[in-house]
């Protein structure tokens, strides 16, 4: 028999999938951990309305040794709403990797993805990971393709104190019920003009839990021209089931991380935190500006901005393709950089979706990765 299983992971899997998140993070020169505190499952639905962790069981020991996530949900592909997979928490316990479980597990995933709810499924691998870059672009047997959809960056922009707000010809307003209906047009006619822009309800917004836990209304910050909604953002706050750890700095962050943090202290910047301590930060989410206005983008990046001042956080992260406009208003703040790629990995029956895309920018919502 085996030594090892592969199957989907039950309540009974809770406690060793947040010690496997944990205990394996990601690398760079700020290696980051991912705990899902109070539960791994608690937290999950914000990924998709249908999701599954695919677990490889070690039978010596009953815990799992790696696993991966399977999301799928409704997003924009081409203007029109369809579902898409989307694939994370892929984490291989050091002691197995370099043998074949990555192409079984891939083979069990294949087995899940003939359900049909998908034809292709996106995946972000940090470009200092050229392991994983390097695996799983191979073409190895088993392993699906991966077509590359270019940079995917995360701005980690540092939080201190107050700025002026920005002139910009809108007024910035917090998120109500009254406004709901608005809002909801906005992310639509825009999630229509980027590729992969998620599709959410107005009920997604009024009813508790997943799919969007810990979110309100009240949490958008929505930008007005002449009273008509011109654009918006969200405050994503998820620390209450799903915290990142910094887990120690390597490279030329290892020497930067004390002069940098001396120099913060003169400047008004919040230092680089501890190794073993928890980030604290938001998402800055669903992200929708009227024809893609850069300076209305930069004045609900600075509401938000000051909405958080003073407030204990450090660091709020957005993330944008790298081919998107908007990018440039983030790279206005002192800020860390976070890079990945993007693909569309897919077997065969996903060919043809792949080659349908058009060329509209991707979004992904950086709250649900």
């Amino acid at each position: 028999m085996s030594r090892y299983v592969f199957e989907l992971a039950g309540e009974r899997d809770d406690l060793a999938l947040q010690k496997l998140l944990s205990e394996n993070p990601m690398p760079g020169e700020i290696s980051v951990a991912f705990h899902r505190k109070p539960s791994y499952f608690y937290g999950a639905g914000v990924q998709g309305k249908f999701h599954q962790t695919l677990i490889v069981r070690d039978q010596r020991t009953g815990d799992p040794a790696g696993c991966i996530s399977r999301a799928i949900k409704p997003i924009f592909i081409n203007g029109k709403v369809a579902d898409i997979g989307y694939l994370s928490n892929l984490r291989l316990k050091p002691e197995f990797r370099g043998g074949t479980l990555i192409a079984r597990g891939c083979g069990y995933l294949r087995e899940l993805h003939r359900d049909g709810r998908a034809a292709v499924y996106l995946l972000t691998i940090i470009e200092d990971n050229t392991g994983a870059v390097n695996l799983l672009t191979s073409g190895r047997a088993g392993l699906p393709s991966c077509f590359d959809l270019g940079r995917y960056i995360t701005y980690a922009i540092n939080i201190y104190r107050k700025k002026p707000p920005i002139v910009s010809g809108v007024g910035v307003v917090r998120g109500s019920a009254d406004l709901l209906d608005e809002i909801i047009d906005c992310l639509h006619r825009n999630g229509r003009e980027k590729q992969f822009y998620p599709y959410y309800s107005k009920e997604d917004f009024t009813l508790p839990g997943d799919p969007l836990r810990g979110f309100k209304v009240e949490d958008f910050f929505v930008a007005l021209r002449n009273d008509q909604v011109a654009g918006v953002m969200g405050k994503w706050d998820q620390r209450d089931f799903k915290q990142t750890v910094v887990v120690g700095y390597s490279g030329k962050m290892k020497w930067v991380r004390p002069l940098y943090n001396l120099a913060a202290g003169l400047v008004g910047f919040s230092p680089l935190p501890l190794a073993g301590s928890e980030l604290n930060s938001f998402y800055g989410s669903f992200i929708a500006v009227d024809g893609n206005d850069l300076q209305v983008f930069r004045a609900l990046l600075r509401e938000v901005y000051n909405d958080a001042a003073g407030k204990g956080y450090s660091y709020f992260l957005v993330g944008l393709h790298a081919g998107d406009s908007l990018a440039r208003a983030c790279t206005e703040y002192n800020h860390l950089k976070y890079t990945s790629r993007l693909y569309a990995a897919y077997w065969k029956d996903g060919e043809d979706f792949c080659r349908s895309l058009d060329n509209r920018v991707p979004y992904l919502e950086i709250g649900t990765l």
